[in-house]
């Protein structure tokens, strides 16, 4: 499906018989045209706005009659995903990526849900603004939960640590969703000291942004300090800034 023409020729094929899990692939498809760009992303179609219809409404009646049963945790990831790039697309889409959220958040603490579960939740939950206490609540209680190894990365039946990109993220979302617990930075913090060489670029300014923001402790702030003077040649204009920003915040 490499176009917009092939993903409608895709659901004409199915008719009534459209269910939700082809559904989800579906807007995740629609998605991908379109990526993000420094000019802003590509509008919407009148095509992509008449398909998001009928999947939008199978996706909404899955999450309504049963609870979003037959839907993995996985496509309400790649769901939620999609909805930060076509968050606009449709009228019915905010409602549904709370739904989702939502739906997501009521699995965190089964095995169902993994380490990148969380971190994609928390992530577009913060891309997308969305305004859900309870369940940024059950986020923030899964993330405090892998940190200290309760909970397994995707493919993967023992829990591992979580890589610096994942804490990166954590950080970044929950700074943004203005989650201030205590205990979750604590958790955080250590666990990113501890890994901080293995920290890119721009996990490190995201990194060093999230906890200026939201004014947690954070000893041994100096050694994040020297990462960042160490690959800041590598920084774009925007990271540059919110490290400087953060750095000054936390001195």
């Amino acid at each position: 499906l490499e176009t917009v023409q092939d993903v409608q020729k895709f659901v004409e094929a199915f008719g009534q018989d459209l269910d939700e899990v082809v559904a989800v692939a579906c807007v995740a498809r629609l998605a991908k045209f379109h990526p993000p760009q420094r000019s802003g992303r590509p509008k919407t179609s009148d095509t992509e706005k008449r398909l998001l219809e009928p999947l939008l409404r199978s996706i909404q009646q899955c999450l309504k009659l049963d609870g979003g049963i037959r839907l993995r945790t996985r496509s309400l990831c790649d769901l939620l995903i999609a909805g930060v790039y076509l968050e606009s697309a449709h009228p019915e889409l905010p409602n549904l990526l709370r739904d989702c959220a939502e739906t997501l958040a009521g699995r965190l603490g089964t095995s169902a849900a993994s380490l990148q579960d969380v971190v994609a939740g928390a992530w577009c939950m913060a891309k997308l603004s969305i305004d859900q206490p309870a369940v940024l609540a059950s986020f923030v209680a899964a993330a405090a939960s892998a940190l200290i190894g309760g909970i397994a990365q995707r493919g993967q039946k023992k829990s591992a640590r979580p890589r610096p990109v994942d804490l990166s993220k954590l950080a970044w979302s929950f700074a943004s969703l203005q989650a201030a617990e205590p205990a979750l930075w604590e958790k955080l913090w250590a666990e990113s000291i501890a890994r901080i060489r293995e920290f890119s670029g721009q996990g490190l300014a995201n990194l060093i942004w999230a906890v200026a923001r939201v004014r947690v402790a954070t000893p041994n702030a100096q050694i994040v300090a020297a990462q960042i003077a160490t690959k800041a040649d590598g920084f774009g204009t925007q990271e540059l800034s919110n490290s400087a920003w953060a750095l000054a915040k936390l001195e």
